[in-house]
């Protein structure tokens, strides 16, 4: 497993960085390849989730890349 999280570390990032910008369909497209490589990947599975459900709301926030969690 160690091996496959730095086999995926450059696009794992590169998701992390679209999902900040608030690029929730790329951040997406990003966690689906890290997934394809190493299905077991959870990180990635929750900013799937967090992804798809922001990129609904998009329009409606004022999105600064934090999550406040309560």
């Amino acid at each position: 497993e160690v091996r496959l999280k730095k086999d995926t570390q450059e696009i794992f990032q590169e998701g992390v960085d679209y999902y900040l910008e608030g690029k929730f369909e790329k951040a997406t497209e990003a966690f689906n390849k890290v997934l394809s490589i190493n299905p077991a990947d959870r990180p990635a599975s929750m900013f799937i989730d967090r992804a798809k459900a922001y990129a609904g709301q998009k329009a409606e926030m004022d999105w600064k890349g934090v999550e406040i969690l309560s």
